[in-house]
């Protein structure tokens, strides 16, 4: 059967931002009698800071294909000219589904992935599908949610310290954050709202359900079982100004209905925020270091033990630290890296290897319940504020990030890539016998140099594995975006290890939210827009709105769909 776009509804003299394509029947099964329809949408990302447009102008070709979900297959592809408008499908059988978008538009890439949609007897489904260009970011289209679902395509609550968690069925968890002063970027209130992207509608809603505890600057960890771990935070202001930090965990359970529930709150060890929260390769959580309501620096640690729902202090930081960057590592023993951070002293370059090995060497002895932290090899220079992240090799990158300043006050921005590494030496029989650790300095640079970014992984595919370093500071927020080449830095090709963009985020932002999707695609959540009042050349600070996307390049579907 034909499908045709429907011109009529574009009208031709509007920019093609939006393709309808009209609704076509689809047999559910052998019989004529038996249809369902589905009406896609797709709809093209906005352009960006930089003037970049997604819209779909000008020749080019979409191909859209069908996946059914629960068979894991992908279906007959179907092509569309941009000009001609039309292409043929075939009929799909009774079941879940998404559409995939992939094609060449204006000599670029495009990809984008409708929700998933049910195709049922006698029904008709609306698809919606968000396209923009590969490797460029762009606002979500201008959306409103439909009488009693609303909500829009921005952020409902504009918080500075909120956290992000992606889940299985395409929403996107916003939890908790807080208001800040214009003046200063300090919290003035906490929430404990939870926000979501709602992928049917493309539009950002407020559950009913609300955290336990207000917190800020907190954070969330998607256990193996599904539910999410919340963890200290700020949790209020006193009249002073003094923050009151939150020394409690609580549970966020996802029903079968998709509706949250909020377990009874779990006591830590001690309160704390901005501290170090990883889910380690045996499915528990391990939290470090941080800071209190007094503004201590913390070496204490603890850790979360999903079956049970209790926490087991840990062996302290050999260092206090705040502002480090945590990495799991996949190993028997060695199950993180800590590097760096503020302490008492100043910036460090020192690194912690948190091991569960009886004969590392650290107080308490380790055992399978209780760990604890040694020294490890420096790295090449002080910092904090940065990012870490474990490659797919084993090895973990070390990200931009500051080597002077304060916490409020970050200086000396670093542009180079650092690469910790577990070199292994081997018998004549091919067995492991010792390990030692390298870090290797310069394996690559930032075209611009800050920290306090954000990071991502934009493909699943392990030949391509590319991480998105997000806005970040300097002495204002920054809209750059690097895409960092890991296959690269294993064969010592510097000047390809950064891929920037062909264009930046909508606005400056530090420290945005960003979540990996299942397609491999980034979304990007908020964050805080710092600058200069130019009237009184004193900072200000806005808490963004903004929800962006980040596409990567998709040449084989398959890349797109890691259980394929």
């Amino acid at each position: 059967m034909t499908v045709l776009i429907n011109r009529a509804e574009m009208g031709t003299s509007l920019p093609l931002a939006l393709l309808s394509i009209a609704c076509f029947s689809l047999s559910a099964c052998d019989s004529e009698e038996v249809v369902s329809s589905v009406l896609i949408n797709v709809l093209s990302l906005e352009q960006t800071l930089g003037g970049d447009s997604h819209e779909l102008t000008g020749p080019g070709e979409i191909t859209i294909t069908p996946y059914d979900v629960n068979a894991n297959t992908l279906y007959t592809s179907v092509s569309f000219d941009l000009n001609a408008r039309e292409g043929e499908i075939p009929p799909l059988p009774l079941g879940t589904w998404k559409f995939y978008v992939t094609g060449q538009q204006n000599n670029e890439s495009i990809f984008g992935v409708s929700t998933p949609f049910e195709v049922s007897d006698y029904q008709q489904v609306l698809a919606p599908t968000i396209v923009g260009k590969s490797k460029c970011t762009g606002l979500l289209p201008p959306l409103q949610g439909p009488p009693g679902i609303e909500g829009s395509s921005d952020l409902a609550r504009s918080y500075d310290g909120s956290t992000a968690v992606s889940l299985d069925d395409g929403r996107v968890l916003i939890i908790g954050g807080g208001t800040i002063a214009s003046n200063s970027g300090q919290l003035n209130a906490v929430s404990g709202d939870i926000q979501y992207f709602d992928p049917t509608y493309g539009v950002v809603r407020v559950d009913s359900t609300q955290l336990g505890v207000p917190r800020a600057f907190h954070h969330s960890t998607m256990l193996d079982d599904g539910r999410i771990l919340i963890a200290g935070g700020v949790s209020g202001i006193t009249a002073d100004g003094q923050y009151i930090v939150d020394n409690s965990a609580e549970i966020i359970t996802i029903n079968p209905d998709g509706t949250l529930a909020i377990s009874p709150v779990i006591s830590m060890d001690k309160p704390r925020y901005k501290h170090i929260q990883l889910k380690l390769n045996d499915g528990t959580v391990l939290l470090a270091g941080g800071i209190d309501s007094t503004g201590t620096i913390l070496s204490s640690t603890t850790r979360f033990f999903p079956e049970t729902s209790t926490f087991v202090a840990q062996g302290n930081l050999n260092t206090p630290r705040v502002e480090s960057a945590g990495s799991i590592l996949m190993r028997n023993s060695e199950k993180a890296l800590i590097t760096g951070g503020l302490s008492d002293s100043g910036v460090l370059s020192s690194t912690e290897l948190f091991t569960t090995d009886p004969n590392a060497g650290c107080a308490p002895t380790p055992t399978n319940v209780t760990g604890c932290f040694m020294m490890s090899t420096s790295l090449n220079r002080p910092r904090w504020g940065h990012n870490t992240s474990l490659l797919d090799d084993g090895s973990i990158l070390i990200m931009g990030g500051f080597q002077d300043g304060t916490f409020t006050s970050p200086r000396g921005e670093i542009n180079t890539l650092e690469q910790y590494k577990f070199e292994i030496t081997y018998d004549a029989n091919g067995n492991p016998v010792s390990a030692m650790v390298n870090v290797i300095d310069s394996v690559g640079r930032l075209a611009s140099s800050r920290g306090r970014a954000t990071i991502a992984k934009l493909s699943p595919n392990r030949d391509n594995e590319q991480i998105a370093f997000i806005g970040g500071e300097v002495t204002s927020s920054k809209s750059a975006i690097s895409l960092i080449n890991a296959k690269s830095l294993g064969l010592g090709l510097t000047q390809q290890v950064e891929l920037t963009p062909t264009c930046p985020m909508s606005e400056d932002r530090l420290r945005p939210m960003a979540v990996s999707t299942p397609e491999g695609s980034i979304m990007i959540f908020g964050g805080i827009k710092r600058g200069l009042n130019p009237s009184t050349n004193t900072p200000v600070y806005i808490a963004s709105r903004r929800i962006e996307i980040i596409y990567p390049s998709i040449n084989n579907l398959t890349q797109a769909i890691p259980s394929l």
